[in-house]
């Protein structure tokens, strides 16, 4: 996941625009005195997106895939039984936004469920990591 910056097209950008799309420019930095943005988290690898993506996110023209990071929260599976693991993804399918791999595979879901994702951890003793993604750097 890396943290991008969407920006209105008619605003006097000093940066390198990397994308876009029909709504927004995408920069990697936020440009001095640009007071109306969305914070975006583009996926790297994404390796499924489900019919839920488009409510959380955009693939742009150039064919990647950003989540608007005021929507979404971000997870990985550490450790747990196998079977478990499978249950407990199991049980959150129908939360499922998007996945990635990056050498760990990480699962998008709505912010508003974090607190359900942690429940059916528990439930399944599944150990996962949430990704604080507010303190994220720009290339994290």
């Amino acid at each position: 996941m890396i943290k991008r910056y969407a920006l209105s097209p008619f605003e006097q950008i000093n940066s390198t625009i990397l994308d876009q799309d029909e709504e927004w420019v995408i920069v990697s930095q936020l440009p001095n005195l640009i007071s109306s943005y969305e914070t975006l988290f583009e996926l790297e690898q994404p390796t499924t997106t489900t019919s839920l993506f488009s409510d959380y996110g955009f693939l742009s023209a150039n064919g990647r895939f950003y989540l608007f990071a005021s929507l979404v929260t971000a997870f990985s599976i550490v450790d747990g039984d196998p079977l478990e693991i499978d249950m407990f993804l199991l049980q959150l399918e129908e939360y499922m936004i998007a996945q990635e791999s990056t050498g760990t595979i990480i699962y998008w879901i709505d912010r508003q469920y974090e607190e359900l994702l942690v429940k059916n951890a528990a439930v399944y003793h599944v150990v996962i990591h949430i990704f604080d993604l507010d303190k994220m750097g720009k290339n994290d």
